[in-house]
């Protein structure tokens, strides 16, 4: 499969954006994605880890650290 990145300003309409793309012949879906608040949820999830690896709370790192890819929510 091939992706394309395209980079947004800060007053992008992306949900419009995503409209328009979603009706290329070609194109499968578009997806937004928000690099910097996924980063900073990981920073969030990775500093609380730290105290649950302290407790032997394994199970509950996996599943913050998975919740954090699977349930993001584009801006």
């Amino acid at each position: 499969m091939t992706h394309l990145k395209i980079n947004l300003d800060d007053h992008a309409n992306a949900e419009k954006i995503v409209e328009l793309l979603t009706l290329i012949h070609g194109i499968k879906s578009v997806e937004i994605i928000n690099e910097n608040a996924t980063e900073s949820e990981l920073k969030k999830a990775l500093k609380k880890s730290r105290e649950q690896l302290k407790k032997d709370d394994y199970e509950s790192i996996v599943n913050d650290v998975f919740d954090i890819f699977l349930n993001s929510k584009p801006k």
